[in-house]
This record gives structure tokens, C-alpha cells and sequence, in this order.
């Protein structure tokens, strides 16, 4: 499975195992020389690893120290052939690197543990969860917007999300095929200010829902969905005896629904 997002020209370690030759089963402290590892960069020429990989203790786990300059390329490709017999099945890695970030955000380190690298994963994740909450909450303004960003703990600060996952991971025992189980929590301050965030932008006068025009789908937004309660009630409308109008703030009409009136029943059809 290739490496998504290392800092390109920075030294970067990764952990794989090797399977056992003509198997499925991966090869426990597989025998390991200098000329069984060659790194290629972006489809060049090859070179043996200037670091020739080594064996973690009694596992199956083989170590790769790549250099700043064998990471010095938008592509790195690792082969893997067991030169002195068939021990184990040849494999081979690729690394695709970025000039973002400072390293590789979450890795195994040479002490087998798990270690978060929160700066990194602040550069990668917090553009997403930006466009995320501006689309689906679209009252916030983006200075609020940044602000709760930071009340996550995506720029590593103490309390947050990130810092939680940090403190909880860094240093957990990593087992070969066992799943860790890792909880957060966000710390009495940072609650305290994401609560304050919510409520400023449900209360903020310079945050406004616009006017619907016309019906929403049956799978509204929230802010959709609430417009449409609020100006059903605030504005109203007329009734006939086969049809109910829903007004806008100016008196026009953005929705109609049809009227049934039968003995002792009056039935409403879809707005629409």
C-alpha cells in the first residue's frame, strides 16, 4: 500500500514486513543484506539504500531509514529482492511525498509505539473541517469558523481534539495484528469555549439564515429546515377550501399546498 504525505527531502522511517517466500504468511526475522534494498526516485535509476534496513527483535517487522536525500523527490519507489536466496517474496513500497506538513502525522517509531505528529495533521485535516463547517453551518462567519478550529485542537493546543489523540498515542505499545483501543476527551476549558462558539453563532445578530424562495428538498440543511418553520409561523399565509398559501417576509408566495376537506376531515397534501 503506498505512503501518502512524508515532507519531501526530510528523513523519513517506515516499518513492513516481508512475506515469506512462495506464502501468505509473513516471515518472522527474515535474513536481510545490503544489496537486497534499492530506492528509485520519481522512476530513476536505482541505488542501494544508503541505511540497509534492519529486523526488529524476535518480529517481523523490518525497519526503513530513508534519508533526506532519498526522500528528494515528488515519487520514491523502494524494491525488495532477497539477492542471497528465496527466503522471502520480492515487494517493494512507494512513497508519495508533500511539501506540506512536518513529517508524516501519525508513524510507528523505532521503539514500537505509535507517535501523532499534530502540526502535521493540522496542516492536512484543517482545511477540510474549514469547507466542511462553512458549508453545513453556514451562520458562522469565518472568523467564528477559525475560531472553533482552534477550540479543536488543530493547531495542537492543549485541551483539544488532536492534543487528546496526541497524548493518549504517543508512546502506546504496538502489537503486530492487535487493534489498540484509543479514547479523547475535550478538556473542561476547551467545552467551555466550544459551548460559547455554538451559542455566539446561534446568537449573533450579524448571523443571519437567508429567506427561502422556494421549498426545500425533502432532506433539507439544518439552517433550511429551521427557515422554513420560521417563516410558516412568522409570515403565514392563506387557506381555501382547496389550497393553503405560505408567504414571504414582502407578502409573495413560496410555497403552496393543496386542501382536502371531506366530512369531519381536512387533509393537507406535500408543500410544494
Amino acid at each position: 500500500m503506498p505512503i501518502f504525505g512524508p515532507k519531501i527531502n526530510t528523513a523519513f522511517t517506515f516499518y513492513m514486513p516481508l512475506r515469506t517466500a512462495g506464502a501468505a504468511a509473513w516471515k518472522s526475522n527474515p535474513t536481510i543484506a545490503a544489496g537486497d534494498f534499492n530506492v528509485s526516485k520519481n522512476g530513476g535509476a536505482e541505488a542501494a539504500l544508503t541505511t540497509t534496513p534492519t529486523v526488529m527483535a524476535d518480529t517481523y517487522w523490518v525497519k526503513f531509514a530513508l534519508s533526506a536525500s532519498e526522500m528528494n523527490s515528488p515519487i520514491v519507489q523502494i524494491r525488495c529482492h532477497d539477492v542471497a536466496g528465496a527466503e522471502w517474496d520480492d515487494t517493494g513500497e512507494i512513497i508519495v511525498t508533500t511539501t506540506a506538513g512536518s513529517g508524516s502525522g501519525v508513524v510507528v517509531s523505532a521503539s514500537a509505539t505509535l507517535v501523532v505528529d499534530t502540526t502535521d495533521l493540522a496542516n492536512q485535516i484543517s482545511p477540510i473541517l474549514v469547507n466542511a463547517i462553512q458549508t453545513n453551518v453556514p451562520f458562522l462567519t469565518s472568523t467564528q469558523t477559525a475560531n472553533l478550529v482552534s477550540v479543536l485542537a488543530l493547531n495542537g493546543t492543549t485541551g483539544g481534539l488532536l492534543n487528546n489523540i496526541k497524548t493518549q498515542t504517543d508512546q502506546l505499545a504496538f502489537t503486530s495484528g492487535a487493534v489498540q483501543s484509543v479514547t479523547t476527551s475535550f478538556s473542561s476549558g476547551a467545552q467551555t469555549s466550544f459551548k460559547s462558539l455554538v451559542f455566539q453563532g446561534l446568537t449573533d445578530s450579524g448571523n443571519t439564515i437567508p429567506e427561502l424562495s422556494a421549498v426545500p428538498s425533502s432532506t433539507p440543511t439544518p439552517a433550511q429546515a429551521l427557515m422554513l418553520l420560521y417563516q410558516a409561523l412568522r409570515n403565514g399565509g392563506t387557506t381555501t377550501s382547496s389550497q393553503r398559501t405560505w408567504k414571504k417576509a414582502g407578502g409573495t408566495t413560496f410555497a403552496t399546498q393543496s386542501v382536502s376537506i371531506a366530512t369531519g376531515t381536512t387533509t393537507f397534501g406535500v408543500m410544494a
